[in-house]
């Protein structure tokens, strides 16, 4: 089972990539890790297979683990992009585009995700009800 990790420190911080290395590095047996660091924010995934995803649009950044089951069944105004080669992360970053915080209470599934605010710089970090996800 995958994994998000996150550091919200200073711009420019030179220690955060030896510090969200050493966090991913704990936790090897959760999965290849994939990260991205910027603006004083380290974001990192571990996945297995597909549980796991990164996105960045122009004015957020979507970390993505777990799966939904109920994409078909969200409002059609979300206008969300359901091509299989379209991730979790993706899909998540155009819902809360178009909904905000109120997507947390439609989405189905076992899942965690963390969505960064860049023109605020702030965090929106959400679980499915039960919560398995580790984040």
């Amino acid at each position: 089972m995958g994994a998000i990790v996150a550091i919200v420190g200073e711009p420019g911080d030179p220690e955060l990539p030896v510090r969200l290395d050493a966090m991913l590095a704990r936790s090897a047996y959760r999965g290849s890790p994939e990260y991205l660091i910027e603006n004083g924010l380290a974001i990192g995934i571990q996945k297995i297979a597909d549980d796991a995803s990164l996105a960045c649009t122009e004015s957020h950044i979507v970390a993505f683990h777990g799966f939904v089951g109920n994409w078909g069944e969200l409002p059609s105004n979300l206008c969300l992009d359901l091509r299989q080669e379209t991730t979790d992360a993706e899909r998540v970053a155009q819902a809360y585009e178009a909904r905000g915080e109120d997507i947390a209470g439609d989405l189905r599934g076992e899942f965690a995700v963390l969505i960064f605010e860049r023109k605020g710089r702030s965090l929106v970090i959400f679980r499915d009800a039960v919560g398995l996800r580790p984040l």
